[in-house]
């Protein structure tokens, strides 16, 4: 289920304290994967910067789906704050760019025996 959170009050999400949000939409939510495990990216979104002049592209992994959307039920609002990263965050971030950044992998440990005899 996803669910579309709008602020109760507008003037508490610009400032530092926590926000209470209100459900205004559900949504029932499906995810297709687009790309192989082993396989090259083949869908990509473009992004024009015409101020730029510039075009950036990014593969996109999914597709998803939602259902059409349906009045809330009766949950309990959520309390969103603001907090600095502790070490855990930190650490948890890197682990998932080390799939992709052979430095990261590295110091984590994660590169595989074929790899290190290939670098």
């Amino acid at each position: 289920v996803a669910n579309i959170l709008v602020p109760e009050d507008i003037k508490s999400c610009q400032s530092a304290d926590p926000t209470l949000y209100e459900v205004a939409q559900q949504y029932d939510l499906d995810v297709f994967p687009l790309k192989d495990e082993y396989t090259p990216h083949v869908n990509f979104v473009l992004m024009v910067d015409e101020s730029k002049g510039v075009v950036t592209y990014h593969p996109v992994q999914s597709r998803v789906q939602l259902s059409m959307g349906r009045p809330p039920s009766n949950e309990a609002g959520a309390v969103i704050e603001k907090r600095a990263l502790e070490e855990s965050d930190v650490k948890e971030m890197e682990m998932r760019v080390a799939e992709v950044d052979l430095d990261l992998a590295k110091k984590y440990g994660l590169q595989d025996e074929e790899e290190e005899g290939r670098s």
